[in-house]
């Protein structure tokens, strides 16, 4: 590739920053609990200030990482693997920003209403609707994982290729890419 296509590759790097910045504070920011009964800890959680916020910025982080995932696509050589790997990579980063909110917002009011409940019948009925909306997250996270983990195998590949990164830091991207889909 010449210069001016790795240029193009390398302008995406900024995005790339901010929405590593923002993924990276979000574990330190994240409040934590020991409640050993999953709903009623995110309905307790759900009360912390932080709590939406924490998770808009997670969001943010994932919505930014998707945009430069596809401005990958867009810049540089036109390729195959480079729109596949944009594409996979930005529906996989999309999908999980929107599934980051869910959790921090329908599960957790959930969680909230589960908690005031008196009867064991309104317990109940917020804990089928909670597990509901756990399912919808589990399930789209683990589409989101694959399309991230394939995506980011061959983004390094497609990166490595135009000479955007060194052979040793694609094989090091495409290895933290395929953690994601292995954790999921």
């Amino acid at each position: 590739a010449d210069a001016p296509h790795r240029a193009g590759l390398r302008a995406a790097a900024p995005l790339l920053i901010i929405a590593g910045g923002c993924l990276a504070v979000v574990p330190w920011l994240h409040p934590n609990n020991t409640c050993n009964e999953w709903l009623m800890k995110w309905g307790q959680l759900a009360a912390h200030p932080l709590w939406v916020p924490i998770h808009q910025v997670a969001m943010a982080g994932f919505a930014l990482a998707a945009s430069a995932a596809a401005a990958l696509a867009l810049l540089g050589r036109s390729s195959a693997l480079g729109f596949f790997a944009g594409a996979s990579l930005a529906a996989g980063l999309a999908i999980q920003g929107m599934v980051v909110l869910l959790h921090a917002t329908a599960v957790s009011r959930m969680g909230e209403a589960f908690n005031a409940a008196t009867t064991d019948a309104e317990r109940q009925t917020f804990r089928v609707v909670a597990e509901a909306f756990e399912r919808y997250d589990v399930g789209s996270s683990a589409v989101a994982a694959a399309f991230i983990s394939v995506g980011a195998v061959l983004m390094a590949w497609h990166l490595a290729r135009e000479g955007a990164l060194s052979s040793l830091a694609g094989v090091f991207f495409a290895g933290l890419g395929t953690i994601w889909g292995l954790q999921a």
